[in-house]
């Protein structure tokens, strides 16, 4: 069974792309893509340019996307939760990521990733 992975490499002033297909026997290189960032009033916008010019010169549909970001676009932090379930954590992660912050978590897209489950199974450590 084949599938096709992108890979995209997101700095401030360019956009970069991989794509691979990937299979049991083997992986091919099926096309690489260099974008500048067009100029935009945020990054967000020129990044939305730039992903809209990517879909245009490769075909990504049904392709799983690995990104790279920026290290000043990104904010890691450790919580301790008492909650096991996925569900309840994605629920409870933006109030308890909220006070920590030096920006408006709305400005924010979060995700977590569980690290342990501590204290008996009732406490889960996890990387927000």
């Amino acid at each position: 069974m084949s599938r096709k992975i992108i890979g995209l490499d997101v700095r401030q002033d360019t956009l970069s792309a991989v794509l691979v297909d990937s299979s049991l026997r083997d992986s091919q290189l099926k096309g690489v893509v260099h974008i500048a960032m067009p100029e935009a009033e945020t990054f967000a916008d020129s990044l939305s340019a730039a992903l809209q010019t990517l879909t245009e010169q490769m075909d990504v549909s049904g392709a799983v996307c690995i990104a790279g970001f920026p290290p000043e676009q990104v904010s890691y932090r450790n919580l301790q939760l008492p909650f096991t379930g996925k569900k309840k954590i994605g629920q409870v992660l933006p109030f308890e990521l909220e006070p920590m912050l030096p920006y408006p978590i709305d400005d924010l897209i979060t995700d977590f990733h569980t690290i342990q489950k501590t204290d008996g199974g009732n406490l889960t450590d996890v990387i927000a």
